[in-house]
């Protein structure tokens, strides 16, 4: 007889795709923009050459087969060649998750890889960037998210992070913090609570926090629910006082407040434009 069970528990991974695009840029065109973004936003270069810089890190050369990434709330530049303009497709990426998945990898040291053409991850990038162009029916909507974890999956795995490989005990700690709030977000978990909870200090919590999502602890929680509020704002009809329950504020007026704050409009104006 042949007998086999154990219990496990695997959690659910917030990672979206925003937006897609393609682009073929005439010499020495650099995006006039704003120079920070709100989301992830990953570029593979397909043909030609250009330069890039993030914020902290000296400009270098990239071509053909290479990616960068812009990271949310991080200044980058970057140019093409004045004689061999580049081409690339880009992916925009939203989530709770993506900055925690992101860290894992190489990219988010320099915001930048090169000769990566040949590898399963740039694979992985390409289908979903072809599936991304088919009606999101449900099925296709499956594919989307699989090819998601899958691209993530190889990115990880190929380019693994230096840094996490020296030293995982405080990156356990942050990522136990992150299940605690997500999964007592209901129950208006502060992070006194998280500490408690965890047995770490807040000021051990706060430089953790700072060290791997760049952000204070108190400000990934108000992010944390805001995103959420957004989420069901978007895709359920639930009142703003079930919605403020359901992302742990006590009431109506305070999560509205906090939401206005951050998002710069109202929840109600928010789901109207949605």
């Amino acid at each position: 007889m042949l007998y086999e069970y154990k219990k496990v528990s695997i959690e659910h991974f917030d990672c979206n795709v925003l937006f897609y695009g393609r682009e073929l840029t005439p010499t020495d065109y650099a995006y006039s923009g704003k120079n920070t973004r709100e989301y992830y936003v990953l570029h593979f270069i397909l043909s030609g050459k250009g330069s890039f810089a993030s914020a902290g890190n000296r400009m270098t050369h990239l071509q053909a087969g290479d990616v960068f990434i812009l990271p949310r709330a991080v200044p980058c530049f970057y140019q093409a060649d004045n004689k061999e303009p580049w081409e690339y497709s880009w992916i925009g990426f939203s989530g709770s998750s993506i900055r925690d998945i992101l860290l894992q990898s190489q990219i988010m040291e320099k915001h930048y890889l090169k000769d990566v053409a040949a590898s399963q991850f740039a694979k992985q990038f390409e289908e979903l960037f072809q599936s991304l162009h088919t009606p999101l029916n449900l099925s296709n909507r499956l594919l989307v998210q699989s090819r998601i974890f899958q691209t993530f999956h190889y990115l990880i795995q190929e380019y693994p992070s230096k840094k996490d490989q020296v030293n995982t005990s405080s990156y356990e700690h942050f990522e136990q913090a992150i299940k605690l709030m997500k999964e007592n977000l209901i129950e208006g978990y502060n992070v006194t609570d998280v500490g408690a909870a965890l047995h770490l200090s807040r000021s051990y919590l706060y430089t953790i926090f700072k060290k791997f999502a760049e952000i204070s602890p108190q400000q990934y929680l108000l992010n944390l629910r805001v995103d959420t509020a957004k989420e069901l704002l978007k895709d359920t009809k639930y009142s703003l006082q079930s919605i403020a329950g359901l992302v742990g504020y006590k009431d109506q007026f305070t999560f509205s407040k906090a939401f206005k704050r951050l998002v710069g409009k109202s929840p109600q104006e928010f789901r109207i434009e949605k």
